[in-house]
């Protein structure tokens, strides 16, 4: 298996850059090309390509950073997270995923709706120290329609989110009236382990 800091070099994302998908596109138009042995990793990749890509594409402006300058993630640093919102009014789900296959959701996507361009500063995700330090990524994801009709437990398993993620995203971007999707991921990079 590749060293975790390789991670976002060996996962490619398609070239193609044209339109952002529509009610009229098959979702994902083409496979990702995910050279790593971490399928989760993979997966989101896989889910939130079309939405990151209509992201960048179209400026819709949703961007997730650390709070605390500096990636690899050290054992007591903080996670929290600045968080862009897109050029609309949206509701936002932000979730940790973690490497044992959990991912934790800190921000429901279903609660509020941010107004445009707002920021909103997501503190300590409540993950304790054993955990924080296995954050694999954290992903964003704004839409102008609540994400899903009902709260999502505080964890659970990335693989079944993951999949109900998938189904939603594709309802969503297939209604009459499609919504406006756009996602953010960021990488987190756990700091090197110190020799015992």
């Amino acid at each position: 298996a590749p060293a975790s800091d390789d991670l976002g070099q060996q996962a490619r994302v398609s070239n193609d850059l044209s339109e952002p998908p529509s009610a009229s596109d098959d979702l994902p138009r083409e496979p990702l090309d995910c050279a790593i042995a971490d399928k989760t990793f993979c997966a989101v990749l896989e889910v939130t390509d079309p939405y990151r890509r209509a992201n960048e594409e179209r400026g819709l402006g949703l961007e997730v950073t650390r709070i605390e300058a500096g990636n690899p993630l050290v054992e007591g640093s903080d996670l929290g997270l600045d968080i862009s919102l897109p050029a609309y009014d949206a509701y936002l789900a932000v979730s940790y995923f973690l490497r044992d296959g959990t991912v934790h959701h800190v921000l429901s996507g279903r609660s509020w709706r941010w107004p445009a361009n707002a920021r909103e500063f997501v503190g300590d995700p409540g993950l304790g120290a054993d955990q924080s330090g296995n954050v694999e990524m954290v992903v964003a994801v704004a839409s102008d329609v609540p994400l899903f009709a009902s709260p999502r437990p505080p964890a659970e398993a990335a693989e079944s989110y993951l999949a109900d993620l998938r189904t939603r995203l594709a309802e969503m971007s297939g209604a009459n009236d499609s919504a406006q999707i756009a996602a953010s991921l960021l990488v987190i990079t756990p700091a090197p382990q110190q020799p015992s």
